[in-house]
C-alpha cells in the first residue's frame, strides 16, 4: 500500500470515528479537522514539547513499562497540549504492529465498553492523541514495540509524534481510529486525567 493511501484511510477512519462520537452521542464533541493539513512545523513544535516538558512533568515515575499505559498517558497529553492551546482529541481504536493487531479491538467492543454502566477489568483498547490531519501521538506503542517487537530502543522517541504514512513506512505501525473524543475516556474511567497520572506514577513507585 503506498504511503499516501496510509495516510488517507487514516484521515477517512478520524472522520468516521467523530461521527461515531456524535452517533453515541458525546458531550463534548471532537474539535480536530481530518482533512484540514497539520503543517511540519507545527508537528515538529509538539515533538519537543512532549519529549521534553511534558516527559518532565512524569519522570517522577521511574522508568517503567509504559506499554500498558496508553490511557493515562493519552488522557495527560491531550490536557497538556490543550493548555498549550492546541486543538487535540483522544483517538481510541486498534494498532496493527507488522501485521498484528495488539488488541483485538472492535468497534461493537467500544460501543459497549462506553454504554455499559458496569465495568469489568481492563479495556482492550488503544489510545492516543491527534492533532487532526494524518497526525499521530502515542506515549504507549515505544515501549511496547521494544518489549514484544525487539525493536532498538535508540531508534524510538519516548513519545512517538509523527504521521500514519510515516509510522507505517518506518516502523510497520498501523493505526487505526474507531471512535474520536475525549468523553469516551471521561465516561468510562472517570478519574480527572491529573488524579490518574497521579495514580500512575504512584503505582510506578510502589
Amino acid at each position: 500500500m503506498k504511503l499516501d493511501e496510509i495516510s488517507q484511510r487514516y484521515r477517512q477512519q478520524l472522520m468516521q470515528g467523530i461521527t461515531e462520537a456524535q452517533n453515541l452521542g458525546f458531550d463534548t464533541l471532537p474539535v480536530i479537522k481530518p482533512f484540514e493539513r497539520i503543517k511540519n512545523t507545527q508537528l515538529e513544535e509538539l515533538n519537543t514539547l512532549c519529549n521534553t516538558e511534558f516527559l518532565h512533568k512524569v519522570k517522577k515515575a521511574p522508568s517503567g513499562y509504559w506499554g500498558t499505559s496508553c490511557i493515562p498517558l493519552s488522557r495527560f497529553i491531550h490536557e497538556f497540549l490543550t493548555e498549550k492551546g492546541f486543538k487535540t482529541d483522544i483517538v481510541i481504536g486498534e494498532v496493527e504492529i507488522n501485521t498484528t493487531l495488539e488488541y483485538d479491538t472492535t468497534l461493537e467492543y467500544i460501543r459497549k465498553e462506553y454504554t455499559t454502566q458496569n465495568k469489568k477489568g481492563e479495556q482492550t483498547i488503544h489510545a492516543w492523541v491527534s492533532l487532526g490531519d494524518d497526525t499521530v501521538i502515542d506515549a504507549a506503542l515505544p515501549d511496547r514495540m521494544i518489549k514484544f517487537y525487539k525493536c532498538p530502543p535508540e531508534i524510538l522517541p519516548e513519545i512517538i509524534v509523527s504521521r500514519a504514512s510515516l509510522l507505517y513506512k518506518d516502523l510497520k505501525v498501523k493505526h487505526i481510529p474507531m471512535v474520536v473524543g475525549e468523553d469516551f475516556i471521561a465516561k468510562t474511567t472517570p478519574t480527572s486525567p491529573f488524579t490518574m497520572m497521579s495514580n500512575w506514577i504512584q503505582r510506578k513507585l510502589n
